[in-house]
């Protein structure tokens, strides 16, 4: 048994590794590798039905949680592909980076608006499983590390202390922003006395919003 695990995970799993890294692929492939693997586990080949003793979702759950640790390979194709949006962040002056970023907007393009009919199937894919509702609590384990301030928007991102964007904290002053799509780099610079913020509005604050202003600068 302990051999058979083995060669599913370094042999039948890896096979197609490649593949899973670019495409997503389709279910009818995906049951059948599983169907294969299962066959195989219990069996020690692909011909006849054999006794499954374990349901499948227990054979890939890992070994801490009482598992066989098989992968699933629709989990792991998935993994594979939301690692693109992973080094979108880490490798931004690539060649292949840059392309995705001027034509689809790199790694923000796979969170934001509709489906496009001008998407490479390649990307519509990618964009699929990023929006996809199990990504949801993976999103929420994510926090920004400002850094820089050069890949972080000042106004849509989620880059205080809350997690809330500031145009949610603080609409009325969004709204009358002159520096809307600006990145954190943009909306200050260092002096002598270290950050400061250089803030614009497209007119004069009323009194009403003092104490709103005032509160988002202490945010901030």
């Amino acid at each position: 048994m302990a051999g058979r695990i083995t060669l599913i995970n370094v042999v039948l799993t890896a096979l197609p590794l490649f593949y899973f890294s670019f495409f997503r692929a389709p279910s009818v492939v995906i049951n059948r590798l599983s169907a294969i693997q299962r066959q195989f586990l219990w069996g020690g080949n692909r011909e006849g039905k054999k006794i499954a003793w374990i349901c499948w979702s227990q054979c890939c759950a890992s070994t801490n949680m009482g598992g066989l640790g098989i992968k699933d390979i629709k989990i792991l194709n998935n993994a594979l592909l939301i690692k693109w949006k992973w080094m979108m962040f880490h490798q931004p002056d690539h060649l292949w980076n840059r392309i995705l970023v001027s034509k689809y907007k790199g790694w923000r393009g796979l969170d934001q608006g509709p489906q496009k009919h001008y998407f490479s199937p390649s990307w519509a894919d990618l964009r699929a499983i990023n929006q996809h509702q199990s990504m949801t609590v993976a999103s929420n384990q994510i926090c920004w590390k400002v850094g820089r301030g050069d890949q972080i928007l000042f106004w849509e991102d989620s880059w205080v202390d809350e997690g809330i964007p500031l145009k949610d904290q603080f609409p009325k002053l969004y709204r009358i922003s002159s520096q809307r799509k600006h990145k954190v780099s943009d909306v200050g610079s260092f002096s002598e006395n270290g950050w400061d913020w250089n803030l614009s509005w497209r007119r004069y604050l009323f009194d009403n919003e003092m104490e709103i202003a005032s509160k988002f600068i202490d945010q901030i």
